[in-house]
Parts: C-alpha cells; sequence; structure tokens
C-alpha cells in the first residue's frame, strides 16, 4: 500500500516539474504541501531510480528537473 503512495507522489512531482520546468528542491517540497517530507524525498528517490530525474547538488538551493 505504501508503494501506491510512493509512486502517486512521484506522480504529482512529475507533472509539476512539467508545468514549471527546472526548479530548487525546497520550493517544489513547499508547493506540494499534501506531500510529507519523508514521502517527498522516498518518491524523489522513486523517479531518480526510474532515470527520470535530475538532481544538480552543485548549485545553492540543489536544482530538480526532468531527464531531457
Amino acid at each position: 500500500m505504501y508503494q501506491h503512495e510512493i509512486g502517486k507522489s512521484a506522480g504529482e512531482i512529475w507533472r509539476y516539474l512539467e508545468k514549471h520546468g527546472p526548479i530548487p528542491i525546497d520550493k517544489i517540497q513547499k508547493d506540494l504541501k499534501n506531500i510529507s517530507k519523508e514521502l517527498f524525498h522516498q518518491s524523489l528517490g522513486w523517479l531518480a531510480r526510474e532515470n527520470k530525474i535530475d538532481i544538480n547538488m552543485e548549485v545553492k538551493p540543489a536544482m530538480l528537473s526532468k531527464k531531457s
């Protein structure tokens, strides 16, 4: 059941990135208030494992974007 919640939240993050493009991780997390911090990070892991996102930790704040 919890995998379903992670997948659902990953979909929300994905759709947000489709609409808004690259964005600071803290901004997207604030905007998606309905996703807990723990679930947000698990969903990022899901998307990263599926090679769907890029996380740029070399800039401050860290940026999140869809894979092109």
